[in-house]
Parts: structure tokens; C-alpha cells; sequence
């Protein structure tokens, strides 16, 4: 286990290291591109590489994650669509963003933690402090590309 560092792009191969009884690895590297799946094994798997994270008390906390300091951070999934910033509850059919419920959430976490699920089974991690995010709903591949393209990258 490592400390989360905000800025630093984590890379994690876990090629041969998934398995689901009989499904081939193939299958399960391309069920976890999609953010549906992924996004819970997500904060399961940052809670499990960073020991300075712990995870929420229970789903509805608000937050998925927090620090040894008592930051809050929310997980997501970067998919070929990119990501959603706002709350699960509030995307999907049918359901309506809450622009000031939006802001009551940036206004206690601290950052996001982005797991790339994009070129499963290669994974980056990465953590971007709320404000570098400039009040977005969303952002494209491209968006998250551009976030950190200049960050420095480490084989964990």
C-alpha cells in the first residue's frame, strides 16, 4: 500500500490478476470499461492501494472516501463517455441535476479520485483537488486527458 498523493497518475496492470470462476479474463477486462461495474470496485480498490484512505461509513455518507486528515473524496470512473461529477442519484433517465445540491457537495469534498477504466485491464488512478475541476458536471476523455497530461506517473 501507498499514501494517495493529489497529482501524481498512479498506473496499475492487473493483467492475470482478476478472475470470476469460469468468465475468461478476456470478458472481465471488458465488463470493467464499463463505468456501471467498475464504479463500486473502484473505491474498493483505491480504499485497498492507499493506506491513508478509508472508506465512507455507509453509500449515503456523501463522499466515497476520506483521508487521514479528515478530507473527503468522491470516486469516479473514466470511461470512453468520460466522467460525471455530479451525484449517481442525480444522472440517468429521467432524473434531474440539482445544481445547488452540486454545489453543497464541492463545497465539503476535497477532490475527486479518477480510476481509468478506459484500457482495462491498465488502470490509472489519478486525484484532482476540486477546484483544478472548475465547477463541471462532466468531463470528456479528452477533458481528463488534458488534466493530466503533465503530471508525473508512477507503476504501483
Amino acid at each position: 500500500m501507498i499514501a494517495l498523493k493529489i497529482g501524481i497518475v498512479h498506473c496499475l496492470d492487473l493483467t492475470d490478476k482478476v478472475q470470476l470462476g469460469p468468465i475468461s479474463k478476456q470478458t472481465l477486462y471488458e465488463r470493467l470499461t464499463d463505468g456501471r461495474i467498475s464504479g463500486l470496485l473502484a473505491e474498493d480498490l483505491a480504499n485497498a492501494l492507499y493506506n491513508n484512505m478509508t472508506k465512507a461509513p455507509s453509500q449515503n455518507s456523501g463522499f466515497d472516501l476520506f483521508d487521514s486528515e479528515g478530507r473527503k473524496y468522491e470516486c469516479r470512473t473514466v470511461t470512453r463517455g468520460g466522467a460525471n461529477l455530479v451525484p449517481a442519484v442525480q444522472t440517468g433517465a429521467g432524473r434531474k441535476i440539482d445544481l445547488a445540491k452540486h454545489q453543497e457537495k464541492l463545497d465539503y469534498l476535497y477532490a475527486y479520485v479518477f480510476v481509468d477504466v478506459r484500457n482495462s485491464p491498465l488502470f490509472r488512478l489519478v486525484a484532482i483537488e476540486v477546484e483544478r475541476l472548475e465547477n463541471r458536471l462532466r468531463i470528456t476523455p479528452s477533458e481528463f486527458e488534458q488534466l493530466i497530461d503533465e503530471l508525473p506517473t508512477k507503476n504501483i
